[in-house]
């Protein structure tokens, strides 16, 4: 009997701190719609701040890409020697379309070479002039393998060089160290920009939270003097923060994405990008972490506005 009003007891407990919580999540719910302008503006100046960064992260996403899609700069040559025969080429490309790091193969016969080739240099009659074609055959590789992986791109190029047939292998480094110099000066604007205006974030929250506080001030005290503990008081205030968050997180998202598709849109439409580039926009999973980073921030920000709060509270 005693075990059973024990079980009952923790369960009316349970249920208690849950109606609480739930409260306070309706509560703080209630605050952010009564206050409509003040707290949407908040939501959008925070918005923008958040979709700065995410568009940094984006636009060197699509930067890369782009390089690599207009430019290929991931494409490894194969020469191949003189004394294989076209049955050898034919059982190498059989081979290397087996290999799961590799999308696309391209066999150039010594012939078209030497068409490319006079067509490249603007010249006509070069087997006449050298009296023999000196272009090898060759295959031209295009690798799946992230771009964001030099080292792996350079470790297919050595295990393609390899092959029996092969003679020489030749990937264009310098264009892929151009890339990753451009993606890098990126990632260190979004770094520079993502501080910034993470101070600019937890500035805003603070001041929204501190006002909060100013205009409540009776409330809290009598709160306190009929027994509310500092948590208790704190919790509407910190899901209040956490609405902040979330709204301008989701906010930010929908605009990046947004943006995004229509300068794609507009860049097509006046054929400045090729057919076969595919704009990269912020996933599920970037929302996810975009949302959570802005709720720590908010967190952070009201945690600080809280704890100056009390501490001058019990300063007077």
């Amino acid at each position: 009997m005693h075990l059973f009003k024990r079980k009952y007891d923790f369960s009316a407990h349970f249920v208690l701190w849950l109606l609480t919580y739930v409260r306070h999540v309706r509560h703080s719910l209630r605050d952010l719609k009564r206050s409509t302008m003040a707290s949407w503006f908040n939501v959008m100046t925070l918005s923008v701040c958040l979709s700065v960064p995410a568009a940094l992260y984006t636009l060197s996403k699509n930067t890369v890409n782009l390089a690599h899609v207009k430019h290929e700069a991931t494409l490894i040559q194969l020469y191949l020697y003189d004394s294989s025969d076209q049955k050898q080429h034919n059982q190498l490309m059989q081979l290397l379309e087996k290999n799961s790091k590799i999308q696309r193969i391209r066999y150039i016969s010594k012939a078209d070479a030497l068409i490319e080739f006079e067509r490249e240099m603007d010249i006509s009659n070069v087997q006449s002039m050298l009296g023999s074609n000196p272009l090898p055959a060759m295959l031209e590789v295009l690798p799946v393998v992230d771009l964001d992986s030099l080292e792996a791109i350079a470790e297919l190029s050595s295990e393609l060089r390899q092959h029996p047939q092969v003679e020489a292998a030749r990937l264009n480094m310098n264009v892929l160290l151009k890339i990753y110099r451009m993606a890098d000066l990126l990632t260190m604007l979004l770094l520079s920009f993502s501080l910034l205006l993470a101070v600019v974030v937890i500035l805003v929250i603070y001041n929204t939270i501190r006002l909060c506080l100013i205009q409540q001030h009776r409330q809290i005290s009598v709160m306190r003097l009929v027994g509310a503990t500092i948590s208790f008081i704190q919790r509407p205030f910190l899901y209040l923060s956490i609405w902040y968050g979330f709204l301008s997180g989701s906010f930010a998202w929908l605009c990046v994405n947004g943006m995004t598709h229509f300068v794609v849109y507009k860049a097509a439409f006046l054929r400045l990008l090729p057919e076969a580039y595919v704009a990269v926009s912020l996933t599920f999973g970037d929302w996810v972490r975009l949302v959570m980073l802005a709720i720590l921030i908010s967190l952070f920000a009201t945690m600080l506005a809280l704890k100056r709060y009390f501490k001058q509270q019990e300063d007077l």
